[in-house]
């Protein structure tokens, strides 16, 4: 019934099928199972009808942490979703929005600190089917201690945004696939100690762009297919980029831009190619170019 919460304190085992009806909610007592399937709440993962009520459904089961898992399939949804701290989500799943969101996955509540999230094999498509794109695919907005492995963003406006106006850090991001999007990843308000690991972003404006951060570590990135900037850099500190490919179909944009006001950041072996600038230096700060290993 509705406002009725159930609680479940012991072991649960199910099938891939609808297994809770009705407009109340469920809820996990921490560690009394393994993980939850949207399915329990009816989502059909078909590519068809919206699943949106089924999957927050799911993933509210475990406001204190736990494991929601996507079996595989196309899940459609009408608007955003969102996590508690210490919730994981694993794939193989694709989710797609059919109306444009402001953004496709975010916290309960971005202007507080959440944490503890991981995403893993899930991409998220932020196009609508009018074709409309969804303005940020997943914000990261004053989340801490997160990681995301093997995570697909496309067609949003910014496929990730970091932001930490209260405070946002100790993220990790690996084997990141970013497309279709005007900026990939966004840097905001001194977010810190993200890394960034073998991940690929193309067919974009600017790839990243960092308007704030510090201690922010780029590994192993291909950007192919940016229109303005692969990596702008605004402001910031102790930024380092080893080992980034830029390319481009035609001779145009600039690799990376360093402005005035950012210090200490280190590029070591970059690649380029078809990329009409390569670096853009305006920093009088030290900066360290290595490209001979």
């Amino acid at each position: 019934n509705e406002g009725v919460t159930l609680k479940l304190d012991c072991p649960l085992q199910g099938p891939l099928t609808q297994i809770f009806t009705g407009p109340g909610s469920v809820i996990f007592a921490k560690g009394v199972i393994d993980k939850a399937y949207p399915q329990w709440w009816g989502a059909k993962g078909n590519n068809k009808g919206d699943d949106t009520r089924a999957i927050q459904a799911a993933m509210d089961a475990f406001p204190t942490g736990g494991v929601v898992s996507f079996p595989s399939g196309t899940y459609r949804t009408s608007e955003a979703l969102k996590f508690y701290s210490g919730l994981t989500l694993l794939g193989p799943a694709k989710i797609r929005c059919i109306t444009a969101a402001d953004a496709i996955i975010e916290s309960y509540n971005p202007e507080a600190r959440s944490g503890g999230l991981r995403i893993k094999e899930i991409s998220f498509n932020g196009r609508a089917l009018n074709g409309d794109r969804s303005k940020i695919g997943i914000n990261f907005t004053n989340v801490c201690s997160s990681s995301l492995e093997d995570v697909g963003i496309s067609y949003c406006l910014t496929g990730m945004m970091i932001d930490g106006p209260i405070f946002s850090g100790y993220n990790s991001l690996m084997r990141m696939s970013i497309g279709g999007c005007k900026v990939g990843i966004e840097f905001k308000n001194s977010a810190i100690k993200t890394t960034l690991m073998g991940s690929n972003i193309g067919a974009v404006e600017t790839g990243i762009l960092v308007t704030t951060s510090n201690e922010l570590d780029i590994f192993g990135l291909s950007i192919e297919g940016f229109s303005s900037v692969g990596i702008d850099v605004l402001r910031g500190d102790t930024i380092h980029m080893q080992h980034v490919y830029f390319a481009n179909g035609a001779e145009s944009g600039t690799g990376i831009r360093i402005a005035e006001q950012v210090s200490d950041c280190t590029i070591v072996q970059p690649r380029y190619s078809r990329v009409a600038v390569p670096i853009d230096n305006q920093s009088p700060k030290p900066l360290i170019l290595a490209t001979g290993f």
